[in-house]
């Protein structure tokens, strides 16, 4: 990305490695992040689909060093998946308005295309959203191959710890941090099986990198299940000098 100026932006936070990686990608580029932007729902007083809780991830931006934007959505259980979509859209439009008045002209998305058969759909919504604010949208994971980003974010060293996992994964793997040796493992189980079923679902949660200036470590959690996918509720945290 060619910055002509140190321009304002946001970064759209889920706290994993993805949006980890584009955040430190857009600080080496000289953009000047200035908010980490989640959206969470009032019901739960968590983030989706990671399930980790406000508390949590306001940790996870002091021990990084930048504050949580947090917008927060209250959508009915019992109302149709596109009004709750449409409730979601209005909030996220609001989010970059208010963003706007704080001298916000740019956000950063962490969206892949490649392997991601919604990408066109995710690049039109950004876009959607960004363009009636006049905020300019940066992606700085897009087109990039997802296996050697990953081992490029572990590299640089993150930490992301597995928070969310499915049932071909299992609950065991939850609390762990994703290493390379993991993923050689990962790859060497379902590359030669067919997409449908070589596709893994499994988020993380990010407690130390090159963008932190301390270590989020994590005292108290608990393990459930919901159907097919596993869970780390974390339940308490401190911050550590590195």
């Amino acid at each position: 990305m060619n910055i002509a100026k140190r321009e304002k932006v946001f970064v759209s936070w889920s706290g994993g490695k993805d949006s980890s990686m584009a955040c430190y990608r857009a600080m080496q580029s000289g953009l000047d992040v200035c908010y980490l932007a989640s959206m969470l729902t009032a019901d739960t007083g968590r983030l989706f689909p990671h399930f980790v809780t406000a508390e949590v991830l306001r940790s996870q931006a002091a021990a990084i060093g930048i504050p949580l934007f947090e917008q927060w959505i209250e959508i009915p259980k019992d109302i149709s998946h596109d009004v709750r979509l449409n409730e979601y859209d209005v909030k996220y439009s609001e989010m970059l308005c208010q963003l706007k008045t704080k001298g916000i002209t740019g956000g950063v998305f962490g969206d892949v295309s490649r392997g991601n058969k919604f990408a066109q759909m995710h690049w039109d919504r950004v876009e959607d959203f960004c363009r009636p604010v006049g905020m300019k949208p940066y992606r700085p994971l897009w087109d990039q191959d997802r296996e050697q980003m990953i081992r490029s974010t572990l590299d640089l060293g993150f930490k992301p710890m597995i928070i969310v996992a499915d049932s071909d994964m299992g609950p065991s793997m939850l609390g762990k941090v994703l290493t390379r040796e993991m993923l050689d493992q990962f790859k060497d189980r379902y590359e030669h099986l067919p997409d449908e079923k070589a596709r893994i679902y499994y988020h993380t949660f990010v407690v130390d990198g090159p963008i932190f200036k301390k270590e989020l470590v994590i005292t108290e959690s608990e393990k459930f299940t919901s159907g097919r996918v596993s869970y780390l509720d974390i339940k308490g945290v401190c911050l550590n000098q590195k």
